[in-house]
């Protein structure tokens, strides 16, 4: 097993390097023998403070004193101090992931932004309603008895009602509705006050650049593919967590058992003092084999102490990604309540591979990408055409107001004073006679329903563009850029592929890693326990013991890791295979 970072590795070959304890041992031996006097007798009490052992003497080189304290108290009185214990299971590890992640807060307010987008892209088809009023007086003097006054004034008021509507083909149509009064100081104007009204439905029609549904809902359609990519991404994020999250759990869960690990060795360690100090005190054993065994101790305790720092790097790894440091996990200290699981089954290949396709989120945003891409050269294939408008209107006006009118005996209308028909003298020579006529806007509304006065315009407006350099160098740059998203859609599937094969084979190594380390771990305690007997049989030394007792812990811990990294490659192929979310059971609607 490789070393905490910072700890240099031990291991050469598969075997453990002490070069250190090689040393220290040959220069005990070739002391003079005066250091075994001088180790205290037996059942004296130790010289050092309480808790700790007698030193080797004078003539020795000094010893630190070796405490020995329980293993296990050591971890409680650190989870202690940092806060309350707390059993917690995967499945709420993840849950607080979904709610409190920040990468997941971030990523989940994207989509919401990406579909006020939509919205607004689908709002250029939104239709209006105009309103439109005018109050106009203008005087001005005139220089000719035409004019009808010495300063003509005219006063106008209008309000003007258009509805526009813009149609997904490219084309609009308009609807105008105008009421206007008139009056003028003028003794030449026949209708004074006059009332106009009129109504006008109009409609223009993009014929070839700009015309059809896929030219004109283009910004529509890669406003939709920007905000299901965006859905795609923060998809990728929820996978992406919830794998760092189970990946974190079984990394503390394996720094739990990894602490057991050095515990159980450390006190197969102390058991080995406590058995050479009775040794020596009774003159079996040479009083070199306490110094091994304090060595061994020591070493085994820094590497316990090492082990509790890497829990709390495991617990902080977890908590992060649990929510911020003001979440309440923060003051708790975690252990996981779930042991890593052992499954051999083998994930089918093809099958992977399939799945894989249907659902990973990031080759759903190259697809979508692709069909942006293909949207877009649509759109600049379009915009090479000739610009030609078919434009076309119909309306009906109406006029009232007050005018003199010439009448015969009977009530028939003559004509209208003033006008091209009669003056007032040529009513009194017809026999007529002349009367007022009072109309409001309602008449002159009335005209216009009935068309009594209609009018139409129909034209084509044909814009050429002279080299249309601007259309074809989009048109080009389209083109290409679809090609790169096809390309890149490839690129992903490859990827993807790729990544299936390499999480179906770590599987597979993973599961063949468990069942050799379990072998190793077995066989590991069988040798040890078959050197323990030889030792106590005078035929081996503590060096040998301890070697065998660091070989089993090595084991052990080979094995805890074989276990977690098993199950962590489990939690890389759901994310690889992007199922993770139906394996858990975990909805992603942003």
């Amino acid at each position: 097993m490789t070393g905490s970072p910072g700890t240099p590795d031990r291991r050469e070959g598969g075997r453990i390097r002490r070069p250190a304890r090689v040393l220290w041992a040959v220069a005990l031996l070739v002391c003079p023998l005066s250091a075994a006097g001088a180790l205290e007798p037996a059942g004296q009490e130790p010289s050092g403070p309480a808790g700790t052992e007698p030193s080797a003497g004078a003539g020795t080189p000094e010893v630190p004193a070796v405490s020995e304290p329980s293993g296990q108290a050591a971890g409680s009185a650190e989870a202690a101090s940092e806060g309350a214990a707390y059993a917690i299971s995967l499945s709420e590890s993840i849950e607080r992931a979904l709610r409190r992640n920040l990468d997941i807060a971030v990523r989940r307010i994207t989509p919401d932004i990406t579909a006020a987008l939509v919205t607004r892209e689908e709002a250029v088809f939104d239709s209006s309603l105009d309103f439109i009023t005018l109050a106009d007086e203008s005087s001005e003097p005139t220089s000719s008895t035409l004019g009808g006054a010495d300063v003509i004034t005219d006063e106008t008021r209008s309000l003007e009602v258009q509805y526009n509507d813009p149609l997904p083909s490219g084309g609009r149509y308009r609807l105008m509705l105008r009421g206007l009064r008139s009056e003028t100081n003028s003794a030449f104007a026949t209708v004074n006050p006059s009332f106009f009204s009129q109504w006008e439905l109009s409609f223009s029609q993009p014929l070839l650049k700009n015309f059809g549904l896929n030219a004109n809902r283009t910004r529509l359609e890669v406003a939709r593919n920007s905000h299901a990519m965006s859905r795609s991404d923060f998809r990728q994020t929820v996978l992406q967590v919830v794998s760092d999250v189970e990946k974190a759990y079984w990394e503390l869960a394996f720094r739990i058992l990894d602490l057991e690990v050095k515990n159980q060795s450390l006190e197969l360690a102390q058991d080995l003092l406590r058995l050479n100090r009775t040794k020596v005190q009774v003159g079996t054993l040479a009083p070199i084999e306490i110094t091994q065994a304090e060595a061994g101790v020591a070493d085994r305790e820094e590497a316990v102490i090492v082990a509790q720092n890497e829990i709390r790097n495991a617990e902080d790894r977890l908590k992060r990604l649990m929510g911020p440091p003001s979440d309440p996990i923060w003051a708790l200290t975690l252990r996981p309540m779930e042991e890593p699981p052992f499954d051999e089954s083998i994930p089918e290949l093809q099958g992977s591979l399939e799945l894989a396709m249907q659902h990973r989120p990031d080759l759903e945003r190259a697809r979508l990408n692709l069909q942006t891409r293909e949207v877009e050269y649509r759109l600049a294939r379009n915009q090479r055409r000739l610009d030609l408008q078919l434009d076309a209107s119909y309306g009906a006006r109406g006029l009232a107001g007050e005018f003199t009118d010439c009448r015969d005996p009977s009530g028939v209308s003559l004509g209208a004073i003033d006008q091209a028909f009669f003056t007032a003298a040529e009513c009194a020579l017809a026999g007529g006679t002349p009367v007022s006529v009072e109309n409001d806007f309602s008449d002159a509304a009335r005209q216009a329903r009935e068309r009594d006065a209609d009018t139409w315009r129909v034209g084509l407006n044909l814009k050429v563009p002279l080299g249309n350099r601007d259309a074809r160098s989009r048109y080009i740059a389209a083109r290409l850029t679809r090609e790169q998203a096809e390309i890149e859609l490839r690129q992903q599937e490859q990827t993807a592929t790729v990544e299936v094969r390499q999480s179906v084979r770590q599987i597979e190594t993973d599961i063949k890693r468990v069942k050799a380390a379990r072998v190793n771990s077995r066989l590991q305690k069988e040798k040890l326990e078959a050197e323990q007997k030889k030792f106590e049989n005078g035929i081996s030394t503590s060096f040998n013991v301890l070697e065998f007792q660091e070989d089993l812990a090595q084991a052990r811990s080979r094995e805890n890791l074989a276990l977690v990294d098993y199950n962590k490659s489990r939690a890389e192929m759901q994310r690889v295979l992007g199922s993770l979310s139906a394996d858990r059971d975990i909805g992603l609607r942003p």
